[in-house]
C-alpha cells in the first residue's frame, strides 16, 4: 500500500467538490481565491466557466486545493529524520488507537496538503484495510495532538475531489 500511495500523481492539484453553503447557495464560494486573483471571470453576473475552469485546474496554486506530494512521515521510527518529532504532544499509544493501528510501525504518508484547514491528509501504514485506507485530517495548528479526524475511506476521500468535466457540468447547472 504505501507504495501505491508514494507512485500515484496528479497533473494538477486536487479541487474540493463545490458544493451550496448557507450563504453561498451555488456552491461557488470555495472559488473566491480565483474570483478575487481574476476578477475577470465573472463581469456582471456572467461567469466564463472555461476561464475558471483553466484556473482552478492550471499551474498556479490556490488557497483551498490540496497538492498529493506523498512523503513518509514516521515520528515514532528511530532513525527517521523525523524520530521525536511528536514527543511530549501525543503518545504513540493514543495514535495507535485513533489509527486503528494496533502493532507494528506507527508510519503515516501524507496524501495531501492544503494551505486551507484542514492542512494534512494522511494514511496509516499499518491501515487494517490496505486496500482502500482510511484518511485522517489534522491541521498545522493541532498537528496530530489534539484534532485528528477520520474523512473516509481513500477511495471517499478522492471521491471529494472534482474534474474539469464535473466542474463544467456543475458550473453549467448553475446558470440561469
Amino acid at each position: 500500500m504505501t507504495e501505491q500511495l508514494m507512485s500515484l500523481r496528479f497533473d494538477h492539484a486536487l479541487q474540493k467538490r463545490p458544493e451550496p453553503l448557507p450563504w453561498d447557495s451555488s456552491g461557488l464560494d470555495i472559488f473566491r481565491p480565483v474570483f478575487e486573483a481574476h476578477p475577470e471571470i465573472e463581469i456582471d453576473g456572467n461567469l466564463d466557466t472555461e476561464a475558471l475552469i483553466g484556473h482552478v485546474f492550471g499551474p498556479e496554486e490556490l488557497y483551498n486545493q490540496v497538492r498529493y506530494v506523498p512523503r513518509i512521515f514516521a515520528p515514532f521510527t528511530e532513525g527517521d529524520p523525523m524520530f521525536g518529532e511528536l514527543e511530549g504532544l501525543v503518545t504513540e499509544d493514543a495514535l495507535r488507537r485513533t489509527f486503528s493501528v494496533p502493532e507494528g510501525p506507527l508510519e503515516f504518508v501524507f496524501v495531501g496538503t492544503s494551505d486551507s484547514f484542514p492542512n494534512y491528509y494522511v494514511v496509516a501504514t499499518g491501515d487494517q484495510s490496505p486496500g482502500n485506507p482510511s484518511v485522517f485530517q489534522t491541521d498545522h495548528e493541532t498537528f496530530f495532538w489534539t484534532d485528528v479526524d477520520r474523512v473516509g475511506s481513500f477511495a471517499d476521500y478522492l471521491a471529494g475531489f472534482t474534474t474539469a468535466d464535473e466542474l463544467r457540468a456543475y458550473l453549467g447547472s448553475q446558470q440561469p
